[in-house]
């Protein structure tokens, strides 16, 4: 889809706000609608309804009004069918294909009557199949209208009002990026409704799969007279044993892989510097500190004692296998990875402080969250009703994933770092499962685990977040050693930063600097400024909207941001070629010093071209320079008097050019 081919739709919903609300009814229509309403997504559609609102596109009450007519009169359809047919309604199609959803929408309205047309607006899959219900019951229709329009007033505000938020936090826009704006909204909620619901179908697909492997798989193996008393459970030979223990074969194979990659440095390891880089160019001193606390969830001083305290509580209860099980799973899993670790002797990343000097692989938070937490909720779940058993795996997956994540953003460990905890610990989980399931004949109540376990963490979290965060605080602070920079070396092109490379987020050596400017950063911005550079905005929510213009002008379109060791530019700007092309400059701070306190910057210097990759979305996107291009800072600054330069070639570079530029 071209930018030509857009622009038509948005000037024809900007001049037929009619039409437009004609369309808005249809989509309330639709989504009200018993069945038709299941796949339609309305609050995709709405919310971008509503920003086209909030934005000024669309009219708001009239836009508005013609949502809760249509609201009203999806639901009025929809109990016309079933006021008419009543129950013969079962045996039409599509009806008849989802017998299960009529029966919830009956179990509903018969517990909530008149008020479930108002609440089943707002419920999710039984939502379009309220009013159908009401009409099978005969529900008068006088009292169904009452509870319609009731409704109706209240979803199409509700279900609008995010997307008027962001709308009307756009401030007064141009009718053109408003337009595009509410489109690109639509477009955007429309992907992310379509990825979801796809991962849900391939997740379905897999789990049922899965499944179906598994059970043809025992069908077979299960007539073998030594394997089935192996997976012989307290409670009876169980399928689930014998897929418990396919996941421990997986979950080991797969810690061994990951370390003979580490050790080999090849396979994943290869991912290692790029996630590394990834991360580092995420950092924010404000995200550090939120997650350094996060990460105290994971500390083995946090969990372990809790994992003890668990154990013994266990035991004060007499339940002495599954305190067995719980306190060897957990402890010979620990002592795996601390061998694994010592034995390995992989050093931790660099660009970070560390008190203790420990090995990387495996993660010890990573693998003690796994362990504890893995465990607890399979030993939870053994006491919930199988349609429940996930509830704990919902819980807890999610808070070793925060973990494994806080360990790499932090800087502490490699990507490797955390498979292997992740896979180790998953082995152990299972292992430790397999042998509670096959000796424990009796339910571990929830409440064995869970008070002695949740009171504990909170109280060794409370020591941890008191005296060891100090401690982590001054681990994250970033040390970048200050370097003396021999003035007279460098400037003849045989200094230490001859060739230095900026680190980007995907590898070390991204991009070759252009420029190395010695002086003061105000004299730079000075002299920059006075040759006709302009400073560039910031990328931030209320620059972000010139992305939306279809001809910006270049020097007020805020510049992508660029990393270099984990910091922002100290300067950025731009100076405009023509309407599409512009130059930018950015420099940062390169930790050398000369012997009379003048500090080194290092830049780049690019040419940038107006561009559309996505519809609806202008970048500005590095271009390659015809000619020299660092001859267009020279031809600015030959002005300025108080500015020496020179140009060599770096050999270490690939023979890059490179500009050195001094100022008084």
């Amino acid at each position: 889809m071209t930018q030509e081919s857009i622009q038509p739709v948005l000037d024809w919903i900007s001049a037929h706000p009619m039409w437009s609300g004609f369309v808005v009814f249809l989509i309330s229509l639709s989504e009200s609608l018993a069945i038709v309403g299941l796949v339609v997504p309305g609050v995709v559609l709405m919310t971008a309804i509503g920003g086209m609102m909030g934005s000024g596109v669309l009219p708001f009450w009239l836009t508005l009004f013609w949502a809760i007519l249509g609201a009203i009169a999806g639901d009025g359809i929809s109990y016309w069918l079933g006021y008419h047919y009543h129950e013969h309604l079962r045996d039409f199609w599509p009806f008849r294909q989802f017998p299960k959803l009529l029966a919830r929408g009956e179990t509903f309205f018969r517990h909530h009557g008149g008020k479930s047309i108002v609440f089943g607006r707002f419920v999710g899959p039984v939502r379009p199949m309220i009013p159908v219900i009401a009409g099978m019951m005969d529900m008068p229709p006088k009292r169904f209208l009452f509870f319609n329009i009731l409704s109706a007033f209240a979803w199409a505000p509700l279900y609008s009002l995010p997307g008027i938020l962001i709308g009307a936090s756009l401030g007064n826009l141009s009718s053109e990026v408003a337009s595009r704006a509410g489109l690109l909204v639509l477009l955007l909620l429309l992907v992310f409704w379509l990825f979801y619901e796809t991962l849900l179908l391939i997740g379905a697909w897999i789990a049922a799969t899965v499944h179906t492997l598994v059970n043809f798989i025992w069908q077979i193996l299960n007539r073998i007279a030594w394997l089935s008393r192996i997976l012989k459970t307290a409670q009876g030979t169980e399928v689930n044993q014998f897929g418990i223990a396919l996941l421990f074969l997986l979950s080991t194979m797969a810690f061994v892989f990951t370390t003979y990659d580490v050790l080999n440095s090849e396979g994943i390891a290869s991912w290692n510097e790029s996630v590394y880089q990834v991360f580092r160019a995420l950092y924010s001193d404000k995200l550090i500190a939120l997650i350094g606390l996060l990460t105290g969830f994971g500390d083995p001083e946090v969990l372990l004692p809790s994992a003890a305290v668990i154990g013994l509580w266990l035991l004060w209860r007499k339940r002495y296998r599954t305190a067995t099980v719980w306190i060897l799973t957990i402890a010979v899993g620990f002592i795996a990875g601390f061998f694994t670790k010592n034995e390995t002797m992989v050093p931790r990343p660099e660009g970070l402080k560390y008190v203790f000097d420990h090995f990387a692989y495996p993660s010890a938070h990573v693998l003690s969250s796994t362990l504890v937490f893995g465990l607890a909720a399979a030993f939870i779940q053994h006491s919930l009703s199988a349609k429940h058993r996930w509830i704990p795996w919902f819980i807890v997956i999610p808070i070793i994933i925060l973990i494994s994540l806080s360990r790499i953003y932090l800087g502490m460990h490699w990507f490797t770092d955390v498979m292997g905890s992740l896979t180790l610990g998953a082995a152990f989980v299972a292992l430790g499962t397999f042998v509670f399931r096959r000796v424990v004949s009796r339910h571990v109540p929830i409440r064995a685990i869970l008070l002695p376990g949740l009171i504990t963490i909170a109280v060794m979290f409370g020591i941890y977040r008191a005296h060891s965060y100090p401690l982590l605080q001054q681990e994250l602070v970033r040390q970048w050693p200050i370097q003396t920079l021999e003035e007279k070396s460098w400037w003849t092109g045989h200094g230490p930063s001859n060739g230095l490379y900026r680190t980007g987020a995907f590898k070390r050596q991204a991009t070759v600097f252009d420029v190395q400017w010695l002086g003061s950063l105000e004299n730079i911005q000075h002299i920059l400024e006075h040759a006709g550079w302009k400073v560039a905005p910031k990328l931030n929510f209320k620059t972000s909207v010139m992305l939306l213009a279809s001809n910006p002008s270049p020097i007020l379109f805020p510049v992508l941001p660029k990393f270099h060791r984990d910091r922002l530019p100290v300067i950025t700007v731009t100076k405009a070629l023509n309407q599409q092309d512009r130059l930018v400059l950015q420099l940062w701070q390169s930790d050398y010093l000369t012997q009379n306190n003048l500090s080194l910057w290092v830049g780049t210097l690019r040419l940038e071209e107006a561009a559309h990759p996505l519809p609806l979305v202008t970048l500005y996107l590095e271009h390659p320079y015809i000619g020299d291009i660092l001859k267009q800072l020279t031809l600015g600054l030959k002005a300025e008097g108080n500015v020496q330069m020179h140009t060599f070639t770096a050999k270490n570079a690939n023979n890059h050019k490179v500009l050195l530029l001094k100022s008084n």
